[in-house]
């Protein structure tokens, strides 16, 4: 019974605490239903201000974009505008540079063919146009301004033009000229095209241009029938003369012909013993031709009669046959005849060394032909190499500037190799020729040997036949 008492004190304890608590959380509630009220209507309250505010702001945003939207249009329009403008300045460019290429190209054809009018003009006419060119020039050379350049161009092509038209017939034109002793004389040039002619103070021919002289020079190596006829050509303007059709070309390859002595001298030192080896070669080839010429080594009809006359055992009437035979046969069957009685072998024996005595004799000199054949060339290549050893010397004092003086030197250095080549080929085929000469009239003299003492031997067959 004690023990129920506190139980139900407990339980009378919590049913009251839970009512308290009941009555708490009702009055939250209803104070939270009270805030959610305020808050719902704050928030709608701040919902329709929000909608009344958005309107505005939203117009505002599409003007703005459409603001920016224009703006950025601008924007690559001028882009596109400065990209377009960059190209076309960088055609301008292109087409500005392309223009100065083509002025300095003018300005370079114009100063060609400026020169080449003058030199086309021949040296006569170009003392006349001389002062006009040289007026032109001043043009021309102003590359920086292209007003004047085509003032030089036109200036230059009119005078073409005239120069041109007046080619078309014979004009005389005063000037200057050298004779041929290089004395300027003064007096009236004919010119018909690239044709010119001079006539002067007791002095007419063919002008020729000179290298190294800025003045024409006088070809006066004609007949007296065209120097009067050239004379009459400047006076009247009509008149039958020599015409040279290579432009003067001719007539300079004619006046730069050496004579003999002149060639000599250019070869130098080494044309002095290159002459003497041409000069003993030629006398040792006709002497030994007119040598060989005149010796015999075949003479069947009185080798027979030698023979005939020793087989009678005419000893005498042999000798006398043999010495009418001619050199050097003649040695060969005296030996023969002198050694008759002895046995053929012998006798064959004793004439062939007659034969080895004759061949030195036919030899002699040919190997100093030989010798000179090799010789001249190798002379000629050693005046070749000295000639060119002091012609660059004198480029390198002088230097390449003067190309004709180079090639006039090589052409004197290679003088000795053209006069070596010349005389070791004739002197080579001279000594060809008479060695083989010389070998077949050995060959011929020991044929004679052979038969000479067949017919020994035959006649000593005989005798024995006789005897048996």
């Amino acid at each position: 019974m004690l023990k129920t008492v506190p139980i139900v004190l407990i339980l009378a304890l919590l049913g009251g605490a839970a009512l308290a608590a009941s009555d708490r959380i009702e009055e939250a509630i209803l104070d939270t239903r009270a805030d959610i009220a305020a808050a719902t209507e704050e928030l709608n309250k701040l919902r329709s201000d929000t909608a009344r505010e958005k309107e505005p702001l939203a117009v505002q945003i599409e003007t703005i974009g459409d603001e920016v939207a224009r703006m950025r249009k601008e924007l690559d329009d001028a882009r596109q505008v400065r990209r377009m403008r960059s190209e076309r300045f960088a055609q301008l460019e292109a087409e500005v540079e392309q223009r100065d290429s083509e002025l300095d190209f003018i300005g370079v054809a114009l100063r060609e063919y400026r020169r080449a009018l003058e030199s086309y003009a021949g040296a006569a006419e170009a003392q006349k146009l001389l002062g006009e060119l040289e007026a032109i020039d001043d043009f021309l050379k102003a590359e920086d301004s292209p007003a004047r350049l085509l003032a030089g161009a036109a200036d230059l092509l009119e005078l073409s033009q005239r120069w041109t038209e007046s080619g078309l017939r014979v004009r005389v034109i005063e000037g200057e000229c050298l004779d041929s002793q290089g004395v300027q004389r003064s007096g009236r040039y004919a010119v018909a095209g690239p044709l010119e002619y001079f006539a002067g103070e007791a002095a007419a021919g063919i002008a020729v241009v000179r290298a190294g002289s800025s003045l024409p020079s006088i070809f006066d190596n004609l007949e007296s029938e065209q120097i009067s006829a050239i004379a009459a050509l400047i006076e009247s303007g009509a008149a039958v003369v020599p015409v040279d059709v290579s432009g003067g070309n001719a007539l300079k390859a004619r006046k730069a012909r050496k004579s003999i002595a002149e060639h000599i001298k250019a070869g130098g030192f080494t044309m002095y013993p290159l002459l003497a080896i041409g000069a003993l070669s030629l006398l040792i080839a006709l002497w030994k031709f007119i040598e060989l010429s005149s010796l015999s080594t075949s003479d069947p009809r009185r080798v027979e009669a030698v023979i005939a006359a020793l087989k009678t055992g005419d000893t005498k009437a042999a000798e006398a046959a043999a010495a009418k035979i001619g050199r050097p046969l003649r040695t060969v069957i005296l030996e023969g005849v002198k050694h008759h009685g002895a046995p053929c072998e012998q006798v064959e024996e004793m004439m062939h060394e007659r034969v080895l005595t004759i061949l030195p004799a036919l030899r002699r000199y040919l190997g100093a032909l030989a010798v000179f054949g090799a010789v001249a060339p190798l002379l000629g290549l050693l005046g070749t190499v000295t000639g060119m050893i002091h012609t660059f010397q004198l480029v390198t004092i002088f230097g390449t500037g003067d190309a004709k003086m180079l090639s006039g030197g090589i052409s004197e250095a290679l003088v000795t190799t053209e006069t070596g080549l010349a005389i070791a080929i004739p002197v080579l085929l001279v000594h060809a020729y008479l060695s083989r000469r010389a070998a077949n009239m050995a060959d011929r003299l020991e044929h004679e040997v052979v038969a000479f003492n067949a017919e020994c031997r035959s006649e000593s067959r005989e005798g024995a036949d006789g005897d048996a």
